[in-house]
């Protein structure tokens, strides 16, 4: 990659001289050249340079206000004085207001040497900008994966005996942020007194679990909370924390419960429609067999019979039907062996 680097000297046999050195050390550049604030801004703001050497002491200009203007409209380029005289003091300076080295022209070897260290030094924060960002991405889009899956983290030290909460674990818990202490009885103190012993004591067996708890709410509501937890051990195998899930499964369990009502609830009226059908059946069989015992015409008796076999097969059919556990299959093989089973009995 080409560097860009921007000079500000008024003396151009300096610049011949930095710009052999920085040649001789192998750097690939182009090089623009000022020595006034005017063409300092413009060269900054066009030229857009990766890299400003300046002189501490021009004609017209200093290099404690190139710097200030740097600062100010580039401040991750990196500033490197290259002056023929650096008292102590205006180092010191330099470097509190922002500048990256200082190289004497008395030195000008040294400037490739500093051009390249402040490259360095400026590529590692860019790659700690870069995974900043990325961290802070990342959390964000855990935040909203835990908001959306209604689970929290948590994690509890077990040396500093502090717990450490997502913001999605604390709204399952009912706990503001700015309220929350980091102690692990705040997390205990919100499970139901019915259940509070048992967690607790799976808390302190310092072993994986996992278990269904209410958790009390400070408006008097009762949530339902899937906690789950896992240990994480040192190098010589004690345990360190606890690390674990909180998740709200409050809806979950309502929905649940109301589908194992509505359930019940059909079973019932199935049952009884059963038992209606299957009466009714028994019924119309019944007249039918004791109605034929009056016919003495041959057609019509087999008529009768005809229905009352007919009657037969549809209570059978409904009999299995009831019994199958699956409305839409019926063993066939069983259902004409009973039937036939049934004709014979009534022959």
């Amino acid at each position: 990659m080409t560097c860009r680097i921007l000079i500000l000297e008024d003396v151009p046999l300096d610049v011949e001289l930095m710009e052999r050195e920085i040649r001789r050390a192998g750097i690939e550049f182009i090089s623009e050249t000022a020595d006034n604030e005017e063409d300092f801004i413009r060269a900054i703001d066009e030229f857009r340079p990766d890299v400003i050497l300046a002189d501490h002491s021009l004609p017209s200009f200093d290099g404690l206000s190139a710097l200030s203007i740097a600062r100010e409209r580039c401040p991750w380029v990196p500033f490197i004085f290259v002056s023929g005289k650096i008292g102590e003091e205006f180092a010191v300076e330099a470097l509190k207001a922002g500048a990256t080295d200082y190289v004497l022209k008395s030195n000008f070897s040294k400037v490739p040497i500093a051009i390249k260290r402040a490259i360095r030094e400026i590529e590692k924060e860019q790659e700690l900008e870069r995974t900043r960002q990325s961290l802070i991405e990342s959390n964000w889009q855990l935040r909203e994966a835990q908001k959306i899956g209604r689970i929290g983290s948590w994690q509890w030290d077990i040396d500093s005996d502090t717990l450490s909460c997502s913001d999605e674990a604390l709204r399952i818990l009912g706990i503001p942020r700015d309220e929350f202490s980091g102690s692990i009885h705040e997390m205990v103190s919100r499970i139901h007194p019915d259940e509070r012993r048992t967690f607790n004591e799976s808390i302190r067996s310092l072993r994986p679990f996992e278990g269904e708890y209410r958790i009390l709410r400070d408006d008097g509501s009762t949530s339902f909370v899937l906690l789950r937890a896992e240990v994480l051990r040192d190098s010589e195998g004690n345990p360190k924390s606890l690390i674990g899930i909180k998740q709200d499964i409050t809806e979950d369990k309502r929905i649940r419960e109301s589908l194992e009502a509505s359930i019940r609830e059909k079973e019932f009226l199935l049952s009884e429609i059963h038992h209606r059908v299957k009466n009714n059946l028994q019924l119309i069989s019944s007249l039918l067999r004791l109605q034929s015992r009056y016919i003495e015409d041959e057609r019509s008796l087999e008529i009768f019979m005809e229905c009352q076999n007919r009657v037969k097969s549809i209570a059978l059919v409904h009999e299995k039907l009831y019994g199958s556990g699956d409305m839409m299959v019926v063993n066939l093989a069983e259902y004409i062996e009973e039937l036939l089973s049934e004709l014979r009995n009534m022959c």
